[in-house]
């Protein structure tokens, strides 16, 4: 009888994303040697004595050793190589107090997170402190790493201003107390969860201090004015502060329940653990980060991405001799990438990729990770992990289309890339309030920029180029009807799912599936090269059209958004099935000379 399997836990899926692949471990606390230090003093001559957190210290290199970890501990003092050293370590242990001549400043340790934060690696911290509020320290370093922008603030607060500034121009301080009685942890509540805004008594609530202050005024305000007095207030204070060097990061934050039992902060850059240095020793460490990183409750595809950085930087050897196995793919690749300029570098890029992608399917410890994942969300419900991963605003059932749609617009699609359209490209076509899109079925060939041949001679810069017309679904979630056709005709190869400013939209290829598709003959200015214009790829595009009074063809350029682009096997799938004129054999080979 075969024997029964464990089951695995989310504490234990955590545990394989997480904790094994650390490496390296950084604690820096002013009560410990400094390994540099020590080295120096003994070379030199010099005395060594103990202090009081030796015997930490000791206990801490002890779990480091034990968990096979590389080690390196640090003061924390006048040392400024250490901040070179924080990109190198997987774990940072970090007394929240190093100031030795100022045990309650936290100024320094906030300095080495924000630095921290600036890094492109991902780091795991162990903040402890002697401090018994773990809530205010928390709000500390939420204010010194987050972004001063936040949603809060794109909210209308023309009267708030109006009313601020009325009270500057009479000489009053309301606006200089009000300010004064918001604190850190307002600022923590609201910033951290905007959506608070929707809850009028929880909002409110927080801001008791300052209709205290309005009161004393002759203003009566209405609950809108109020709130949108809160929010310019919050503004000014994140303002205030910044030019004392908080706010200095580049993300939101998410951050702990203030009644839950681990306190921790996460950023794009950090995962924060914060823990009380009297009530966790240093073996106990690691448990209490497990905890708090289980309390934030990151996402499957978190977890498996976080075990697949993890697998390629234990294997990435092996899996590069897997993929630069054959000298002739090779040396035909490095031509490429050498001759197309900026295509080449992203097609060898896409290809390197793609053969470690390929190295990652026959991985082992990844492919039971993954088997792992899946009877964890088998045990408990998909519906239950959806509800949880979206913070309940999913409903797997209610919002299946949604799901589904956002699925197959990932599947097809992906954002605008490159420096000159190719097939594939999703143009956006405004003139005159309306809309149009369309998308470029040009066989690639036709669309390298270099010298013309042949009657293209004769435009010189211009290209020509085949757009098909693209049926927009505007009512792709609302109309019953429409869905229902949709639902049903969704799998007719006439369909297209395409992300457009973080809306995903429905289109076909004509009105009906009886009817033929749309096809235009235009021209593309600098020979089909992009632009880049308020952060999008633009496009100079001519649609011609023929003028009965001048008895000719016009056509005039205008500057187009490209919103979008499918992913390269659909769009060759596309130039085969609706224009078999357009195909051409061996897009993708290069000559034998």
């Amino acid at each position: 009888m075969p024997e029964a399997q464990e089951e695995t836990s989310f504490k234990d899926l955590i545990s394989k994303a997480y904790i094994e692949p650390i490496k390296s471990v950084l604690a820096i606390d002013d009560q410990y040697q400094s390994l540099d230090d020590v080295l120096d003093n003994l070379q030199s001559g010099t005395s060594l004595t103990a202090n009081a957190e030796l015997t930490r210290q000791i206990q801490t290199l002890k779990m480091v050793r034990e968990n096979n970890w590389l080690a390196d501990m640090h003061n924390g003092q006048t040392d400024s190589t250490i901040f070179d050293r924080l990109h190198q370590c997987d774990l940072l242990l970090l007394d929240y107090h190093l100031d030795e001549n100022n045990q309650d400043d936290p100024e320094k340790a906030l300095n080495i997170l924000s630095k921290l934060n600036q890094n492109h690696h991902f780091n795991l911290v162990i903040v402890y402190t002697a401090a018994s509020n773990l809530n205010k320290v928390r709000s500390e370093i939420f204010t010194k790493l987050s972004s001063s922008k936040n949603e809060l603030f794109s909210k209308p607060t023309q009267g708030a201003e109006q009313l601020l500034e009325q009270w500057s121009d009479d000489g009053e301080s309301y606006q200089d107390d009000m300010l004064e009685s918001i604190t850190r942890s307002d600022l923590e509540t609201v910033l951290s969860t905007p959506s608070i805004i929707d809850e009028p008594n929880e909002f409110t609530a927080i801001f008791s201090p300052v209709d205290l202050i309005l009161s004393s005024t002759d203003e009566d305000l209405s609950d809108v004015q109020k709130q949108q007095l809160y929010i310019k207030l919050l503004e000014f204070k994140v303002a205030e502060l910044k030019q004392s060097g908080d706010f200095s990061g580049h993300s939101t934050m998410k951050i702990s329940k203030n009644d839950s039992p681990v306190i921790w902060l996460k950023t794009e850059k950090l995962f924060i653990s914060i823990v009380s240095k009297a009530s966790v020793e240093p073996q106990n460490l690691i448990e209490s980060l497990k905890l708090a990183i289980e309390n934030w409750s990151p996402t499957c595809h978190r977890l498996l991405l976080s075990k697949i950085k993890s697998e390629l930087d234990d294997n990435g050897q092996s899996f590069e001799n897997e993929v630069l196995n054959c000298r002739y793919t090779n040396v035909g690749w490095l031509e490429q990438f050498y001759n197309n300029d900026d295509d080449g570098t992203h097609v060898t890029v896409s290809r390197l990729m793609e053969g470690l992608t390929s190295s990652l399917k026959h991985n082992e410890d990844l492919s039971k990770y993954a088997n792992e994942l899946k009877k964890y969300i088998q045990i408990e419900t998909l519906e239950t992990v959806v509800v949880k991963e979206s913070n309940q605003s999913i409903v797997f059932q209610a919002d299946k289309e949604k799901i589904r749609s956002n699925l197959n617009a990932y599947i097809c699609s992906q954002a605008p890339t490159g420096n000159h359209l190719v097939p594939g490209h999703i143009i956006e076509w405004r003139e005159r309030d309306i809309t149009h899109y369309f998308i470029c079925l040009t066989p690639a060939c036709d669309l390298v920029p270099r010298e013309s041949k042949g009657w293209k001679e004769n435009l010189g810069n211009v290209f020509p180029v085949n757009l098909v017309k693209l049926e927009l679904h505007t009512d792709l979630y609302t109309t019953r009807k429409t869905k229902q056709n949709l639902a049903k005709d969704i799998v007719s190869g006439n369909h297209l799912f395409i992300k457009i400013d973080s809306e995903v939209k429905g289109f076909s290829f004509s009105k009906d599936i009886k009817s033929s598709p749309h096809w235009e003959q235009c021209y593309t200015e600098n020979q089909g090269k992009f632009s880049l214009s308020k952060g999008y790829l633009t496009l100079s595009l001519a649609r011609t059209r023929y003028n009965p009074a001048s008895l000719c063809i016009e056509s005039r350029f205008i500057s187009c958004r490209v919103v979008g682009q499918l992913r390269y096997e659909y769009a060759l799938n596309l130039v085969n099935k609706l224009g078999t004129t357009l195909t051409r054999v061996g897009l993708d080979f290069v000559p034998l000379n």
